[in-house]
Formats: C-alpha cells, sequence, structure tokens
C-alpha cells in the first residue's frame, strides 16, 4: 500500500494495518473501485481512497464473504460484488481470512509446544486456530496428519473436504480439521487409547470412536504411539519420552530428559529418577535419594518397579546405570531392587557370548542376592557359572594383573561363594582350595589354608604367607642348598606332570611342543669358541647343581661355559652334542648384585636345563621379545615351521582384553556399587585393552601369539627349576636376578614383599610384568597336587654325606 493510503486509514480509526491485498473489481453504488483487502488489529476491511485524499471503507463479518475456487483465478463475494484475487495470491487472502476468523485479537505469544518426534509441523493457518483454541499454558506435543477427509461447513467457502490431524496435548487428545482458512472442527476423547492396525503403505487407526489412516510416511510414528499406555499427564510425559527415546536414538537425550522433568513436576517419581539418573551434569545425591524413597512408596514392591521399567527398550548401558544408583543409596533396601537387577541380568545374558562378560554379570547378581539373603540362589547361580568358565590356565600366560588377582573372574566368583559356604564345612574347603590355587599371592586365604585343621601342606602355605610380607625376599632369609638325592624323571613324569597343562597331550599348544621337539635344533657350537669352558671343580655347588638338574631331567654330559664383560648376566641352555650351559659369570660372583645363593643358582640351571629337555632351545623369550625374525639371525628360522599351529593361541592372546571388557562400562560401575572396588577399570586400560604397557615396546599381533607361546614354555622351565631347589624363595630371587633389566624393579620388591606389589610401579614393564606372571604360576605350582607327587617322587629320603 501507498503511504498515503495508510494515512488515510490510520486517520480514519481503523486501526494499525498488520496485512493487505489489492483486488480487481468495481464496488456498485460506492463509486469506487480495485478495492484493498486490509487486516488490522481491529479486523478486516474493504478500502478503497482517491490519491489518500477521500475514501470508502467496510468492517467485513464472516457471513457477508464467500471465496470461489476457479480456474481462472479466485474471486472474493462481498455483497453481490465479485473481486478478483491476482493471480498466485490467493493464499495470502487465506490467510488474512484465517486471521481474521481465528487469531485476530490473540497476542503474539507463539504456540505453546513440545518438540519431538511426533510433533509435526503445524501450518500457520493450524497455527492460528490452535493459539485461538488451546487453553493458556496448554502444551501441544503430538501433531500428525491423517490421509482421511471428513466435511467442514465453512461460512466463506461452504462445505469442505478436509483431512484431520491427530493431535495431542498434557490435557487432551483428539482429531481436528482445520479448512484453509481456519474453519476447524475437533473431535476430542478422553481416557482413550489409540489402536492401530498395521497396514501398508498407510496405517489404519481408531480413536473415540472415529475411524481414520495415517498420512503418507508417517505410518510408523502412529504405530510407535499406539504402544502408549495410560492416559494421565505424568503417564504422557513418561510414554513420551519411553517412545522418544526408544526410537529416536541417542541425539534423543535433550527431550528425553525436558518430558521426564515435567512428568516429574506433575508427580511422577519414576519419571524424576530416570531424568536424574540420565542427567549426564547431575550430580546431586540428595535428589537421587529423594526421588528413590518416593519411588519405594510409589511402588512399595520392587517386582513393579521392575515391570515400569521394562518398556522402557534401554541401552542395557542405561539400564545398569539406573541399577548402579539404587544400589549405591542406602535409602534403597536390596531386596526392592533385586527384581529389576533379576530381569536385567536375564535379558543381558540371552544377548551375551562372551564367557568372561557373562561371568561378570552372574558375579554382579549374585552379590546383590547375597545382600538380599537370598544365599541358595546366589550359590547355585556362582557353581554354575565357575563350572561353565574357561580354564584358569590361561590366565597363567596373560600379563601379571597383581596380588589382587583383578582379572580373575574365578578368584572373584569363589571368593563370594566361600563368603556364602559355612566355615569349615566341606564346601568351604573345597572353595578355599580353588582360592588359593587361583591367587596363591593373597595372604588371607594363605593364612585360612595354614590354620585349617592340619591339612597337609600347612607349611607350604605358611611359607607363601611369609614371603608376602616385608622384607621377606631378601637374601639373608634364603635357605641353603637343598640337601636330598635325586633320581630321574620317567617320560611320563615329564610330559603329564611336569609341563604346564597347555603344552600337554590335548593342551591348546600341544601341537607347537611337538613341532619343536621334531625340528633340527640350530648350531651355536660356535659360542664355545668365545667363552671359558667352566671347571666346575672349582664350583662344587654349581657342579652338584648341573648333576642334579641332569640326573632329574635326563641329559648326559653336560658342559658348562662361563660368559663375561657385557653379557656377564644371564643364562642359557644350548642343546648341542654335549648340550652346554652358558652362565653370566656374576653370578659366581659373591660381590655382585647378582650373585645366586644355593638354591637360585639350583633353580636357574634346572630351569634352563629343562629348555633343553623339552627342546625349547629353538624358541625363547629373549630373541622374541628383541624381534629376531630374519632367517639365520638368531637360529630362528624354527619359528616360521610352527607358526601355522598358532592358530590355538589366539583364545589366549585375548584372555585379558576379554576379561577387562567384561567388566568395562556401567556393568563395571554395578559391580563397584556391590563391593567390587577393581572392576572400576580405569582410564589406562580402557585405552590399551586391559594391559600395562610401555607405548615403545608395543608388540604386533603376530609378534603378541609368539610371546604367548614362549612365556608357556617358560612355564615349564620354571616348574623344573623349583621342583630341584624346592625353595620358592630362591625360585623367585633367582627369575629376577637372572636379568639385568629387573634389578631395580626387584629392588623395591625385596623390601615391599609381595604383599607390595599393588604398590610398585614398574609392574607396567611388559618385562617386569613378565617376571610377575611367571611368580604367580610359580606359585601355584608349588601348591599344587602335581608339585607334591613329583618332588616326592623325585628325592631321596636319605642325606648325602657333605
Amino acid at each position: 500500500m501507498k503511504q498515503a493510503d495508510l494515512d488515510w486509514i490510520a486517520s480514519s480509526g481503523l486501526g494499525m494495518v498488520r496485512e493487505s491485498q489489492q483486488l480487481k473489481g468495481p464496488l456498485a453504488a460506492t463509486g469506487y473501485h480495485d478495492p484493498v483487502l486490509v487486516l488490522t488489529n481491529r479486523g478486516l476491511f474493504l478500502v478503497a481512497t482517491r490519491a489518500g485524499i477521500s475514501g470508502w471503507h467496510h468492517q467485513l463479518r464472516p457471513d457477508e464473504l464467500k471465496l470461489e475456487k476457479k480456474l481462472m483465478g479466485d474471486v472474493l463475494l462481498w455483497n453481490n460484488n465479485r473481486l478478483s484475487i491476482p493471480t498466485g495470491r490467493s493464499s495470502k487472502v487465506q490467510l488474512l481470512l484465517a486471521h481474521f476468523q481465528v487469531a485476530n485479537g490473540m497476542t503474539g505469544a507463539p504456540l505453546n509446544k513440545l518438540e519431538n518426534r511426533y510433533l509435526g509441523k503445524p501450518s500457520t493457518v493450524a497455527g492460528y486456530w490452535l493459539r485461538a483454541h488451546l487453553a493458556p499454558r496448554e502444551t501441544l506435543l503430538v501433531w500428525l496428519e491423517t490421509s482421511t477427509k471428513t466435511t467442514v461447513d465453512s461460512p466463506i467457502l461452504g462445505k469442505v473436504k478436509v483431512p484431520y490431524t491427530f493431535f495431542m496435548t498434557d490435557r487432551r487428545a483428539g482429531l481436528v480439521a482445520i479448512s484453509e482458512i481456519g474453519d476447524g472442527l475437533m473431535h476430542v476423547a478422553v481416557e482413550t487409547t489409540l489402536v492401530c492396525e498395521a497396514t501398508r503403505p498407510y496405517a489404519r487407526l481408531s480413536f473415540g470412536g472415529e475411524v481414520f489412516q495415517s498420512g503418507l510416511g508417517n505410518a510408523g510414528l502412529f504405530r510407535e504411539l499406539s504402544e502408549m499406555a495410560g492416559s494421565g499427564l505424568p503417564e504422557i510425559y513418561r510414554e513420551l519420552a519411553r517412545l522418544h527415546g526408544m526410537y529416536a536414538g541417542k541425539k534423543a537425550r535433550a527431550t528425553v530428559l525436558e518430558l521426564l522433568r515435567r512428568a516429574a513436576q506433575v508427580g511422577d517419581p519414576l519419571s524424576g529418577f530416570l531424568a536424574w539418573s540420565l542427567d549426564e551434569n547431575q550430580t546431586d545425591q540428595n535428589e537421587r535419594d529423594h526421588w528413590l524413597r518416593l519411588l519405594q512408596r510409589h511402588f512399595p514392591n520392587g517386582l513393579a518397579w521392575a515391570e515400569a521399567l521394562t518398556g522402557w527398550s534401554f541401552e542395557l548401558e542405561l539400564e545398569w546405570l539406573l541399577l548402579e544408583q539404587a544400589l549405591e543409596s542406602d535409602l534403597v533396601p536390596p531386596d526392592w531392587s533385586l527384581a529389576f537387577h533379576r530381569a536385567l541380568h536375564q535379558r543381558a545374558v540371552a544377548a551375551e557370548k562372551e564367557p568372561f562378560r557373562l561371568a561378570a554379570l552372574d558375579l554382579a547378581l549374585a552379590a546383590h542376592l547375597k545382600r538380599a539373603a537370598e544365599t541358595n540362589e546366589a550359590r547355585a547361580l556362582l557353581v554354575e557359572r565357575l563350572n561353565q568358565l574357561p580354564s584358569e590356565q590361561m590366565a597363567e600366560v596373560q600379563n601379571f594383573a597383581g596380588p589382587a588377582g583383578g582379572r580373575s573372574f574365578r578368584a572373584r566368583l569363589l571368593d563370594l561363594q566361600l563368603s556364602l559356604e559355612l566355615p569349615q564345612s566341606q564346601a568351604w574347603r573345597d572353595c578355599l582350595d580353588q582360592l588359593v590355587m587361583t591367587n596363591p599371592l593373597n595372604a588371607h586365604y594363605l593364612m585360612l589354608k595354614a590354620s585349617d585343621g592340619g591339612k597337609d601342606g600347612d607349611a607350604r602355605y605358611q611359607r607363601l604367607a611369609d614371603l608376602l610380607r616385608r622384607g621377606h625376599l631378601r637374601a639373608e632369609t634364603s635357605a641353603t642348598m637343598d640337601a636330598a638325592m635325586f633320581l630321574p624323571l620317567t617320560d611320563q613324569q615329564g610330559k603329564e606332570q611336569l609341563q604346564h597343562p597347555l603344552v600337554r597331550q590335548g593342551g591348546v599348544l600341544a601341537k607347537v611342543q611337538q613341532a619343536l621337539a621334531k625340528a633340527e635344533a640350530p648350531d651355536r657350537g660356535a659360542l664355545r669358541n668365545f667363552c671359558e669352558r667352566l671347571n666346575q671343580d672349582r664350583f662344587p655347588i654349581l657342579r652338584r647343581a648341573v648333576r642334579d638338574a641332569a640326573l632329574v631331567l635326563g641329559l648326559e654330559g653336560v658342559e658348562v661355559y662361563l660368559s663375561r664383560g657385557d653379557q656377564s648376566i644371564g643364562t642359557r641352555g644350548f642343546e648341542g652334542s654335549p648340550p652346554f650351559l652358558l652362565l653370566g659369570g656374576d653370578h659366581l660372583n659373591a660381590n655382585s648384585d647378582y650373585f645366586l645363593r644355593p638354591n637360585e643358582l639350583r633353580f636357574v640351571v634346572a630351569a634352563e636345563l629343562a629348555h633343553i629337555r623339552f627342546k625349547h632351545g629353538r624358541f625363547r623369550p629373549a630373541d622374541v621379545w628383541a624381534g629376531a625374525w630374519d632367517k639365520g639371525r638368531s637360529g630362528l628360522d624354527i619359528v616360521f615351521s610352527v607358526v601355522p599351529l598358532l592358530k590355538g593361541v589366539s583364545l589366549l592372546s585375548g584372555f585379558s582384553k576379554a576379561v577387562t571388557a567384561a567388566q568395562s562400562g556401567a556393568l563395571g560401575k554395578v559391580l563397584g556399587a556391590l563391593g567390587f572396588a577393581e572392576a572400576a577399570v580405569g582410564k589406562w586400560n580402557e585405552n590399551t585393552g586391559g594391559e600395562a604397557r610401555n607405548p615403545n615396546t608395543n608388540l604386533s599381533l603376530e609378534n603378541e601369539t609368539l610371546v604367548t607361546t614362549q612365556r608357556v614354555l617358560q612355564l615349564t622351565a620354571d616348574r623344573a627349576g623349583l621342583l630341584l631347589c624346592g625353595d620358592p624363595l630362591a625360585a623367585i630371587r633367582a627369575i629376577f636376578l637372572d636379568h639385568s633389566n629387573l634389578r631395580e624393579g626387584f629392588r623395591r620388591l625385596e623390601d615391599e614383599g609381595l604383599g607390595g606389589l599393588a604398590h610398585i610401579q614398574e609392574v607396567a614393564s611388559p618385562a617386569f610384568g613378565d617376571a610377575l606372571q611367571r611368580v604367580q604360576a610359580l606359585l601355584a605350582f608349588y601348591l599344587s597336587p602335581d608339585y607334591a607327587l613329583l618332588r616326592d617322587e623325585i628325592t631321596r629320603h636319605e642325606v648325602e654325606p657333605a
């Protein structure tokens, strides 16, 4: 409009102009033509002027207007005057009429709505209608168009077909049909459920006696809404939150939280607890306890609370977080949250295949059952899982996990079972026996065994318990050389009792062991030319150690050579004719930090000769760690011939990573809430797959598999060393003194004792961790029936004359 016309309208008191549209045609009996349809804050007017100097106006009523749809252009009829609407401007006229009919006089406040998955975008005309017909502060929650039309009687358009739209607010729900100029027909139903009959591409629906079809493309949304249970305001908010969270993905969390908060504001404690739990920024424990207190009043039976949550279809991680909050609060009795835990456990077990994750699930539920005094159910669950858990022999070839056996689910399951058994009962004793073998560095278990009724082996348990005390790894506490006379091992004893179970017949690495035994040994005879042949008569203790080990292991003519200078630390056995032992000179020097006392010397000699006896010399730890893969460099060409046999080792290589993953995430937090403090895996575990490792010594998958294999072979050799020396203290010291890169860490270990391992940061070193793993496996062997039987078989009980 021209400014002169605007000035005339203002001077005529017609109000402030909002919108206008020029029309074409004469106005009979007025002398004017081509009027303007003008919407002001006072109403809708027809206005015609002459150059803004003089003019005419008329305030319109709905009953005196008609809008005709014509192919050549729409026409507005007023008082027998036909006023043409310019091409392309009909939609603007319709908006003016709609605003005039339903929205004139309204404030500029926007439509009160809560954005979510089911809230389509109302048209501008529908927005006018909703603002006019919804109550103050009534919130629009759902707006979904349908493909079903109904007849609306419009004073301006006449009878017209208009599609229904399904709507829901926080007060009501129903169907509404709104014409293009704002005429509306609303059908509201109270306490009525939306029923959906799934069809394609539309969904057939019924609501409040009306039958209709979904729109094209929103059939799925209608089907989701038909799952909504309850019609009270708290239920509406909570159900929308549930559906929105279930179908809209992770990005929906902000909307879900807002819906839950609104439900909580109108008295729904379940929504309040859910909102608190799902809000990552929420830390107020008092608010959590407030909702949990109200929840218990609302659901006196914990089973009802569990049933109220089952339809949510959360990700399991979120459900574990809900359980964690309930378990952490002192206000919640354990039996109240148990029903939810049982249901969660059942679903999680059904979806899980990984054995250690299954063990973690059972561990958490069993601990909860114990709290709730459901002892029999907890015991049955633990026993069943222990029977299905992979052998702990695999754990012996993985990186050291500390004296508490942090990675051992078997130890945790057994420890919990022990607390359920009657002390001193047979079931209690059986459980304790397994615990000590699983975790021989636990002083509590060792002392229980040492004090348990005079059983065989009490002295061994007490001896290991002493090693855990401060200062008990120092040299001055080491015994002198065992004075027993020895007998040779039979082949059967060597194969079935001395060797580690994983390389025995039927073990995972049995084929590797067999392949190494058959392969031709690399020629290392040239080493003799660069080393000093040792006159063993000068060292009677060494002579006896070599003689006894060779006798027990069935080796003849073993020669000993001395290595000095840069290679003065370490012991190495080599196959040949005859076999020979290369011993670092510092181990015989009483002034050296690496001096080996009698039983320590006996251990390293027997372990090295065991490598020869079982054909390990082709595949040794030092070579593997050094990465000497080139053919001929260290005679490791034999490695490549056994690589195809290492496929079975993949299970072993992934063992510790699987255990770490099993106790990570929200389930780990639940375990923590139940008292398993070690279950909360630290960031370094998450970042490294559960292994503390120096970033400069990361191994490839192939190398790691080979390292795992050589570790099993080393454990067999260590068993032979302990069998010959008979002294776990000497064996432990020898393991560390035989390597120069372990000395600093061992100094602290001497002071702290094995019980102080958790405080020694060197555990993060691969070499140090490898040595500690050997210690733990060796002590388990020391407590085993195999050790006691073999030791008895190879020793004479009379003492040799000095």
